[in-house]
Parts: C-alpha cells; structure tokens; sequence
C-alpha cells in the first residue's frame, strides 16, 4: 500500500517532477563550472597520471566483466588504488585545501539539493492534504528559513551516511575481489544499499514532520518504532533498489542524458513515500486525487462511533 499510493502521488505531480529537473539542472551547471575553474590545473594534473589512468583502467575492465557476468576472470584492484594513493600524495603540498574545498562544495552541492526536496515535499503536503497546489517559487521563499535549518541538519547526516556507505562498499571490493572476483562487487554494493536503507528507514518521517510544520527540536520524536521497522525497512530497501536500477539503466541506455529525468522522478516518489509513511503512522487522512481519499481504519472507527452516539435517543 505504501508504494503503490506513493507511486499514484507521484503520477499525479509529475509537474512538481519537472520543477525539481529544472532546479537541478541549473544548480548542477553552476556547480560543475564553479568546480572546473577552481580546480582545472590540479585536477587535469591527477587524471592525467599514470597512477590514475591504470586505476580507472582497473576499474573499467572490472566493470565490463561485471556487466557480462564474467565470473572466472580476476582483476587486480588493490595494487591500482595504492598507487593512486601514493601518487596523490605527491600533491601533499597543496592536496589538503583541495580535498577542504571539494567537501564544502561537495556538502553545498547537496544542501542546495535537499533544499528542493524541501520544497517539493512541502508542495507534496499541501497537494495531498488540502489538495491545494502551490507554485515552486512562492513555496520556495516561504519554507526557505525552515528549509535552510533542517537541511543542514539533514544534509551532514545524509552524507555522512553516504560516505560511510561508499567507504565499506569500496574497501570490501578491492580487499576480497582477489578471492571472490566479481561476487565482492556485488556484496559490496549491497552493503551500501543496506546502510543507507538503515538511514532512509530511520529519518524517512524527518522531512514530512518539518514541512508540515513541526518544530525541528522535534522531529527526532517521530522516528518510527521498533515495532514497525522492519515494514518500513523492506519498502524503503524495495524503492531504493527500483530506483537505483532505473538510474543506472537511464545512465548506461541514454549515454547519461536520461538521468536528468530519472533522478528527479525517483526523489519525488521518495518524497511520496515519506508523505504516506507520515501519514499512516499519524493514522492522518490523505488525498491521491480529487476522487480517491485514503482514510486510516482508526479514523473510521472513530467516524463510526461518533455516528452511533449520535443516533441514540435519550
């Protein structure tokens, strides 16, 4: 139910879809050039090594038997990336700011992004709770005091996540790969989607309770319980899974122009899930469209007895 209401949302916002392609795009060119004339000469410089070049050789031939499914052949991935490494640090001396900079950008890059979810989660809230639509903009400045404080909460928890996530992915990839081949690629992507499905389970209500206008001191309180975690759990692992797929093939079908789409439609339809999952948790009521209502079997109750003390004469 939680996925497939979440999915009918998204089906009929498919404008707020489009808002968020057109925020990223803009932002993503921005960032792109920003990152380019900051670090043209140090990052030509590093791609152009040897160390690097046999690295992204490593990791290319790996992928091409991951893709075929070539099961027999090994690769060498540890050798590669330690002499990456090693090559890095011969930019010791200018490496440190380097490595500063990009992680601000990196961090600003994304509390831009999770700003726009921001306001297309509080669009999503007024649309399914009021069914009232809202512009992009007039939402935009009105939730952006509220926006800016929670994202920076949210965003270093997120890339925390992500880094951890990608770090145990990758480590367990290049120290098992010499024994289990392509098998640790797969273990090791599983890993991260496990870690950050942990993370989506946990704070998946966050984002709702704040657009809707929840104290932010506050929103640690709605957590889900330990009692409905794993159901939420399962759906969280089942939607990031179907999202990842339909990026990656976006990605590889479209020589990556397909992903300009894709991205922003699976981050409305997480944006949805979390609405729902906000939703039935509060047993709040809520609108797919202007003819189907989901109303909680404890409002319906609730409605039942209220009508049957009505109806009693005294």
């Amino acid at each position: 139910m939680l996925i497939k209401n979440s999915w009918k949302i998204l089906i009929n916002n498919l404008s707020i879809v489009f808002k968020v392609m057109l925020y990223r795009l803009i932002v993503g060119v921005i960032s792109v050039g920003i990152i380019y004339v900051l670090f043209k000469e140090t990052i030509s410089a590093m791609v152009e090594s040897t160390a690097f070049k046999d690295f992204a050789s490593s990791i290319s031939t790996f992928w091409h038997q991951f893709i075929s499914g070539d099961f027999q052949s090994k690769v060498d991935l540890k050798a590669p990336f330690v002499s990456l490494l090693e090559a890095i640090k011969g930019y010791a001396s200018n490496i440190f700011w380097v490595v500063a900079v990009a992680v601000f950008i990196l961090f600003l890059g994304a509390f831009i992004k999770n700003v726009c979810n921001f306001v297309a989660s509080k669009m999503l809230y007024e649309k399914t709770s009021k069914m009232q639509n809202v512009g992009f903009v007039q939402t935009f400045f009105e939730s952006l005091k509220r926006a800016l404080a929670f994202e920076a909460i949210y965003t270093v928890l997120e890339l925390f996540t992500i880094v951890i996530a990608i770090g145990l992915g990758l480590t367990f990839l290049i120290f098992t790969v010499d024994y289990l081949s392509i098998l640790s690629a797969i273990i090791g992507i599983w890993i991260g989607i496990f870690i950050i499905t942990i993370f989506s389970s946990l704070t998946a209500t966050f984002r709702p309770f704040v657009a809707k206008g929840g104290a932010i001191k506050d929103m640690w309180k709605t957590k889900c319980s330990a009692k409905n975690f794993w159901l939420i759990f399962a759906s969280m692992l089942f939607a990031l899974v179907i999202s990842c797929y339909v990026n990656v093939s976006m990605f590889v079908m479209t020589l990556a122009s397909g992903i300009f789409v894709s991205l922003p439609l699976t981050t409305v339809f997480s944006l949805s899930m979390q609405l729902v999952l906000s939703y039935a948790l509060n047993d709040e009521k809520y609108y797919i469209d202007y003819e189907h209502v989901i109303v909680p079997n404890k409002l319906k109750e609730d409605a039942d007895s209220a009508t049957f003390l009505r109806d009693i004469e005294i």
